[in-house]
């Protein structure tokens, strides 16, 4: 658990406790409703033919008369049978696994809000984070205060590096742990919505991204 003593801080003031507190409540509710929003089921032969006119048939990556053999119906343009959840999503996107439901026509801008949110939380823990870091080295240092090694009984000079082993691999390590995942984390996250930003710039999803380069493939060979 973190020391509450961290918090305000040298570097960082009081008012993070609640700003912390807000965002993490914000996140889970992009999380709820990533995963608890239809993504745009059809659920029979009625509502296929009304997603059929939402979407053209461009007879390359979608063609007409292409049957869903398990829902019984013409599969619309865009749309594709989830194996996971065994139906059939507008615009499908991809089976999420972290949000245990399809991304699709009408869940893909919560998706999108569930991924940048979390991109700002994880960054936030990454530099709230360091900013702690820095500000106990700087008063134990200011307080001349030495590291003892509980076996061997040797003192050891204040050094970064001991800082960062008492702060990442001893006292406050739950902590330190925390705040490298974050900062490990962060740069994936951004890239992976960064990634679904353009697409969606793009008008484009990840199933049709793939079946794209697919038919690429299949046009040069």
């Amino acid at each position: 658990m973190m020391n509450p003593s961290f918090i305000p801080g040298p570097y960082i003031g009081g008012y993070h406790c609640y700003t912390a507190s807000i965002v993490m409540i914000v996140c889970y509710y992009s999380f709820y409703m990533a995963s608890f929003t239809d993504p745009g089921v059809i659920p029979d032969k009625q509502a296929a033919k009304v997603a059929k006119k939402r979407y053209p048939f461009d007879e390359v990556m979608y063609k007409r008369d292409n049957d869903c053999k398990t829902c019984g119906f013409e599969k619309p343009a865009r749309s594709k049978h989830c194996a996971v959840c065994n139906v059939c999503v507008e615009k499908f996107d991809h089976h999420c696994i972290w949000i245990n439901n399809c991304v699709g026509r009408k869940n893909y801008r919560y998706f999108l809000t569930f991924l940048g949110l979390h991109c700002i939380i994880c960054l936030y823990g990454a530099v709230v984070g360091l900013l702690i870091f820095l500000g106990e080295k700087d008063r134990k240092d200011a307080a001349g205060l030495v590291f003892v090694n509980t076996v061997t009984g040797e003192r050891a000079a204040p050094t970064l590096w001991t800082h960062v082993k008492f702060f990442f691999l001893n006292e406050e390590r739950h902590l330190g742990v925390v705040v490298s995942i974050c900062a490990i984390i962060t740069p994936v996250l951004c890239g992976f919505f960064g990634y679904h930003l353009r697409l969606a710039w793009n008008n484009e999803t990840t199933n049709e991204s793939y079946k794209r380069e697919a038919v690429r493939a299949g046009i040069q060979f």
